[in-house]
């Protein structure tokens, strides 16, 4: 995909994709592609606008589950918090443990980045119809109960017990 030039309020960047994208090598797609986020919120700053937030399935999972380059996250965002945007972390699909390895894609090979922002749902509600959004406190809060290996109940049972205790 070629870079669309910025529109009114939002700029959609390359997917970063080591597979079918224009960069390849692993040892420097992330941040050739991490590049086209730094472009879009320079180029915003140079326009006296405004940032609001980047926002990424951290695993794209309707995309055929592409995961970004180890690097990428750790310049894109460090782009967007520059602007002082925000890190939006779509986990719908793909949070609280489907990933196997971590308890959220977006910990797949990111060098420690916390978003400021967490959306997820599908695996959140293990079957019922529940989503939540969690901000930077209560996801900081939540990455640390789920550094344990439990099960997705007991990760929701120990989420829902957290929220009652922080609000």
């Amino acid at each position: 995909m070629i870079p669309s030039k910025p529109r009114e309020n939002f700029w959609r960047v390359p997917c970063p994709d080591v597979y079918r994208g224009p960069h390849k090598d692993p040892n420097t797609a992330g941040k050739l592609y991490a590049n086209y986020v730094k472009e879009a919120c320079d180029t915003y700053k140079a326009r006296g606008e405004a940032v609001a937030a980047f926002i990424m399935e951290s695993g794209m999972s309707v995309a055929g589950v592409v995961l970004p380059p180890e690097d990428y996250l750790k310049y894109a965002v460090k782009s967007v918090w520059e602007a002082r945007g925000v890190f939006i972390a779509d986990e719908v699909q793909t949070g609280v443990g489907r990933f196997g390895t971590s308890s959220w894609a977006f910990q797949q090979s990111n060098d420690g980045v916390i978003p400021d922002i967490i959306t997820m749902g599908k695996p959140f509600g293990n079957g019922m119809p529940l989503a939540a959004v969690l901000q930077l406190e209560v996801s900081q809060k939540l990455m640390k109960l789920l550094d344990q290996n439990i099960s997705t109940l007991s990760v929701v049972t120990r989420f829902v017990l957290l929220l009652d205790l922080l609000y």
